[in-house]
């Protein structure tokens, strides 16, 4: 103000009152906060442990659901980096539905099947093109009349239709009722057609695409596991169980109470599958030798939760069931599909999430009935043992390479350090690896290990949740270690629900969001994940090289109250400095996804604060 004397004109009293103001501002400013924690995370730029692929990251497509196939989804499972789609659903769905004719074989085992209009298989193709590639389970439960069990030449004829040449003159053979199935080319060139004027009933695969679609992914039945050959009264917890996975190899029950009266039926066993998952591998693969055939396993329990291995369900528990189907066919099958829920919930009520252990790798293995998770990257990285020759990648780039990343080709080596790298069994996820590894050790030729989809992998439904975006939290981050570790499918259990899209497309859910922020920094196949560590379980870290030239960076905060002070150091490289950051977490959930702004890096090490309960990502470009 004009007029007023300034009460410092002296400038030595003047800092003596502003030093100790000065000294206030950096105690809680200049270092972490009560609280905080600091954090160290280091990222190998030249070492990449595997790469996205375009069959990585799907979604089911139901066929009870017509909203699976509306175009209208394509643009957000794009944003959410979903590539693929799981056809035509589970849970019994897939072993009674027939591709040809867009038809269920009646059965009073299991419930009822909705199908809903628009959910044929043309129709379904379409769209997964336009998304990238399917996983497609093919009918082993039922053939068309209802009189016996799935027919190989039904499923090679599905092949032909969706990979098939509308030149090829290859016969495809009768099944057992006679049923001509006729040649490659028949159902190629129906592909290819036009809809006639007057439907003849074929028209719906008459959809004008004569270029195959070349879908890769092709699973034998669904759940076969529980097809009734175990009975359902081998668990107290499980008694009230009276309906399976349809299997006509074996009698049709009468009504749904009728289910456990299969048991023991030897068409209905493990190594009658194995047999005829030969069959119909040899038939398909003689359509397109390039596909890979997957076989349904079950997921073995942990031991440790049971009073007597008498009491476990080979349903659930499978090792019998995985035993004998690897002994009968591992050298016709390229990988095996699992189903995987995880549900580690509290006391008093066992009714709510334990969201802390679900997000604790070291604290799953004890959460609950044949729920685990990895304890560490050691432990994910496991996997690789049991799903491939290479044990742990160690992925370089191939200098002879005229095609490099990005715009390189990735060379995968064994790394001889982890020969001796086995995970503790007292883990559930463990014992599912270890039991998988005994048996393709005694049962697959050692130069043919199948590799691991799981279909679903996800957290259990029926649990209250306190903090919801917990989901997005562990999507992100277990994701990202099973595609680390070499798992060639993950899937969510729902295209549409409370968790991805709603049914009108204008609520997103929190693993959507998960789902989201995954894609941020794996963007695109042939994205190649690098070796990156933390020095505390409370951050997750990954990152990645991306085919577009930047340097994606996820760092995913598992405490709930507890910011962490993140300090990034790059080696053997180098990013730039000008980014972007985005983050998703309790201040962003319900406030319509992900938050993005500037980022700058003070050079190859770099701090930055990730807020509790939060997934942050960083791209950088790469510079060397």
């Amino acid at each position: 103000m004009h007029g007023q004397r300034n009460r410092f004109s002296n400038p030595t009293q003047l800092l003596s009152r502003i030093i100790p103001q000065l000294s206030l501002l950096c105690i809680l400013f200049c270092i972490p906060a009560f609280g905080q924690e600091r954090v160290n995370v280091s990222v190998d730029l030249s070492k990449a442990v595997n790469i996205l692929t375009d069959v990585s990251l799907g979604v089911p497509a139901p066929i009870s659901d017509g909203n699976s196939f509306d175009p209208a989804g394509l643009p957000y499972l794009r944003a959410a980096g979903v590539t693929t789609v799981r056809y035509p659903a589970s849970h019994g769905v897939a072993d009674l539905y027939h591709w040809s004719t867009k038809s269920i074989t009646p059965y009073k085992g299991t419930e009822a099947v909705n199908l809903a209009p628009g959910s044929d298989f043309g129709r379904f193709a379409l769209f997964a093109e336009k998304l990238g590639q399917a996983v497609v389970v093919v009918n082993y439960g039922s053939n068309i009349d209802g009189s016996g069990g799935g027919e190989p030449a039904e499923a090679a004829a599905w092949v032909a239709y969706s990979n098939g040449d509308a030149a090829s003159t290859q016969p495809l053979g009768k099944d057992s009722t006679g049923k001509d199935w006729r040649t490659v080319g028949y159902w190629a060139a129906l592909r290819g057609a036009a809809p006639r004027a007057s439907d003849d009933g074929l028209n719906f695969l008459r959809i004008l695409h004569p270029r195959p679609f070349g879908f890769k992914l092709w699973q034998i039945g669904d759940e076969v596991y529980n097809n009734g050959f175990y009975g359902t009264d081998f668990d107290k917890d499980f008694s009230n169980v009276r309906t399976g996975n349809p299997d006509l190899h074996g009698p049709a029950p009468a009504a749904l109470n009728d289910f456990g009266k299969l048991k023991h039926d030897p068409k209905l066993s493990p190594s009658a599958y194995a047999e005829n998952l030969k069959a119909f591998a040899q038939a398909m693969k003689a359509v397109d030798p390039s596909i890979k055939i997957g076989a349904t396993l079950a997921l073995p329990p942990n031991p440790g939760l049971h009073d007597s291995p008498k009491r476990w369900i080979p349903v659930v528990g499978g090792l019998e069931w995985n035993k004998n189907v690897l002994q009968g066919a591992c050298s016709s099958i390229d990988f095996v599909a699992l189903d995987w829920s995880l549900a580690p919930i509290v006391p008093p009520t066992w009714k709510t999430l334990n969201e802390e252990a679900l997000l604790d790798n070291k604290n799953l293995g004890s959460a609950g009935y044949f729920h685990s998770g990895f304890r560490d990257h050691a432990e994910a990285i496991h996997v690789v043992s049991v799903v491939s020759p290479n044990p742990r990648f160690n992925v370089t780039r191939d200098p002879t390479s005229s095609n490099r990343t990005p715009n390189q080709r990735l060379n995968v080596a064994r790394d001889p350090t982890m020969s001796n790298q086995v995970a503790d069994s007292s883990s559930t996820l463990a014992f599912i690896t270890d039991s998988l590894f005994e048996n393709y050790g005694k049962s697959c030729p050692k130069d043919h290990l199948p590799k691991i989809a799981f279909a679903p992998v996800v957290i259990g439904s029926w649990e209250e949740v306190e903090h919801p975006v917990v989901k997005a939290l562990w999507l992100a981050d277990y994701y990202a270690y099973l595609i680390e570790s070499g798992v060639v499918n993950i899937s969510w259990n729902e295209m549409y629900g409370d968790t991805m899209l709603s049914a009108d497309r204008k609520t997103l859910g929190p693993a959507y969001y998960g789902l989201q922020m995954l894609h941020i920094v794996a963007h695109a196949p042939g994205d190649a994940f690098l070796d990156a560590t933390s020095s505390a379980q409370q951050i997750g870290v990954h990152a990645t090289y991306r085919r577009d030239g930047f340097i994606g960076l996820m760092l995913v905060n598992k405490s709930l109250k507890e910011s962490a002070a993140v300090t990034v150091s790059y080696k053997n490289g180098s990013a730039g400095t000008a980014g972007k950051r985005f983050d998703y977490g309790s201040a962003q959930f319900g406030a319509g996804g992900p938050s993005m702004s500037a980022f700058t890096a003070a050079g190859d090490t770099f701090t930055v604060t990730v807020p509790p309960y939060t997934i942050t990502d960083i791209v950088l470009p790469n510079h060397k």
